[in-house]
């Protein structure tokens, strides 16, 4: 009987009536979708969810409980904090449907990526950026013409020129 009291209550999405404040990285908010957001709205219909963007200091912001929960990468998640994989993405090169690379055949390889000019994401709280350290450990280089912090802001430049950006899949799929 004492432990029972210990239990536990069973979460019911159904009842629950409070506000979550949801942090996330600005790539992950392109993958809250409408139906998504539809489907936790049928779920817990009493559910007010605030959704903010997470920066250069998200894990502050989660640390200090501006956010009950945060989406973000999972290696700058700090030791006091809990986390869990949700997903995991692959970058993919991006360019205007125009652009010799969107045609090549075969496939372009890394010689054909490198020889346009970038547009480089920088987001705030990546310290390190992925395809960096690959190019680092491949001794290439890439010329970077753009540089921005934001997925938003890198997609005009990228659809009205030669650039090649590199993005995460689940961004343009």
């Amino acid at each position: 009987a004492a432990e029972s009291l210990l239990q536990p209550e069973a979460f019911d999405p159904a009842t629950f009536d409070r506000e979550v404040r949801l942090g996330i990285g600005e790539w992950c908010l392109f993958l809250l979708d409408g139906a998504t957001l539809v489907r936790l709205r049928e779920a817990a219909p009493r559910l007010r969810l605030w959704i903010d963007t997470l920066d250069g200091d998200g894990a502050r912001k989660l640390q200090d409980g501006l956010f009950d929960v945060g989406i973000w990468y999972a290696d700058h998640v700090p030791p006091s904090l809990h986390a869990i994989e949700l997903f995991s993405d692959r970058y993919v090169g991006v360019v205007h449907a125009d652009h010799p690379l969107a045609t090549q055949q075969p496939s372009p390889q890394l010689q054909d990526y490198l020889q346009y000019p970038h547009l480089h994401i920088e987001l705030p709280g990546m310290q390190d950026d992925p395809l960096h350290e690959v190019l680092d450990r491949l001794e290439a280089d890439r010329t970077i013409r753009i540089s921005t912090s934001s997925f938003l802001a890198a997609f005009p430049p990228l659809t009205h020129s030669s650039l090649v950006g590199t993005v995460p899949f689940q961004l343009v799929a």
